[in-house]
């Protein structure tokens, strides 16, 4: 019925709510709505695919970010902007990225979206999909020449945020992808891939990254190594292999256990 009003002009399609979102949002949101979405953009008079909302968000991050596939074609084949911004510069390449639809992420890219594209704190889709785990998606990415050794504000790379979190799947894939020639790149801190999975206890990440040449004794910026690291953070078979191999004793101060970005990006 909705589609029937919309086409014989019987559905006014300007109204908006006080945050400023119309029938093209909410038709978004919901996901199931492809062909209504289709007929408003098709229409004589036909509303802008790119209306924005207050919080600076379109029907096309919305569609993004839940995975609704047929939605987020209908957008674009209405005209939607690819690589529209919000004001933090959140794009939907990240919002689909960040939450492992591949899917979407496919039809974005085929659409024309920058693989490399970052927000306002350097965050790309790649670093979104590492940090969460979406194997399927980092395939995906790096397919499309995603630059495994970007970095954001904080001096972090994919490798890193894989590293952080224990993805050896994903760790493997940016190894071959280009990562394994910058392994021992470091952040703001100092810390390096292999110190982030130290730190948090990966035992398999660790392997994987001195199989690549991840040189365990450099040291953050505060003189402490990915041993004292795995150490001083309770992670003992990994401790005490540290020391078997290396034959040193670590007395750097601790460093506490914490996720390497206080604040994220809003859609991580």
């Amino acid at each position: 019925m909705a589609k029937v009003l919309i086409e014989e002009g019987g559905a006014a399609l300007d109204a908006t709510t006080d945050t400023n979102e119309n029938v093209l949002h909410i038709a978004a949101r919901s996901g199931d709505h492809a062909d209504v979405i289709r007929a408003m953009l098709n229409r004589e008079s036909a509303l802008n695919a790119d209306v924005v909302m207050d919080d600076g968000f379109t029907a096309l991050h919305f569609a993004a970010f839940n995975g609704y596939e047929q939605v987020t074609r209908a957008l674009l084949e209405g005209g939607a902007t690819v690589d529209v911004r919000s004001p933090e510069g959140t794009n939907p390449l990240g919002a689909a990225a960040s939450n492992g639809h591949a899917g979407v992420v496919r039809l974005l890219l085929e659409a024309g979206a920058e693989v490399d594209q970052a927000d306002e704190e350097q965050f790309t889709a790649l670093m979104f999909a590492c940090d969460n785990g979406h194997d399927d998606v980092v395939g995906v990415l790096l397919e499309a020449g995603a630059e495994p050794n970007e970095a954001n504000d904080l001096g972090m790379t994919s490798l890193m945020w894989a590293s952080f979190n224990g993805h050896t799947n994903i760790i493997l894939r940016l190894l071959k992808a280009g990562a394994e020639a910058a392994v021992d790149l470091t952040d703001q801190k100092g810390y390096t891939a292999l110190m982030y999975a130290s730190q948090m206890g990966h035992s398999l990440a660790v392997q994987k990254l001195l199989a690549a040449g991840a040189r365990w004794d450099l040291r953050t910026t505060r003189g402490v190594t990915a041993a004292t690291l795995a150490c001083r953070n309770g992670h003992d078979a990994l401790c005490t292999a540290y020391l078997l191999k290396t034959g040193i004793r670590e007395t750097s101060s601790d460093t506490p256990t914490m996720h390497p970005s206080s604040l994220g990006p809003a859609w991580r």
